[in-house]
């Protein structure tokens, strides 16, 4: 009988999240442009990572930059 993935990863593997994205994608994740993301990390401000040639962002870094940015809106 074949094992289900769940069983042959375990099932606390199988719900984890991702841990990059894409920038595209992390940039949706935060709710800027490509291009916003993309300069934040030329000024030094957001690290990327170089994967296989692909260009990610991992979710941690997003949080990170997006907390450092954030504050509260003007009432």
């Amino acid at each position: 009988m074949a094992q289900t993935l769940k069983q042959s990863i375990g099932a606390e593997t199988a719900k984890r999240q991702p841990r990059a994205a894409k920038v595209p994608d992390g940039a949706f994740y935060v709710g800027v442009s490509r291009a916003k993301l993309y300069e934040e990390h030329k000024a030094g401000r957001i690290k990327f990572l170089k994967i296989d040639g692909m260009t990610l962002v991992e979710y941690a870094e997003l949080d990170r930059w997006f907390e450092a940015r954030s504050r509260p809106a003007a009432a």
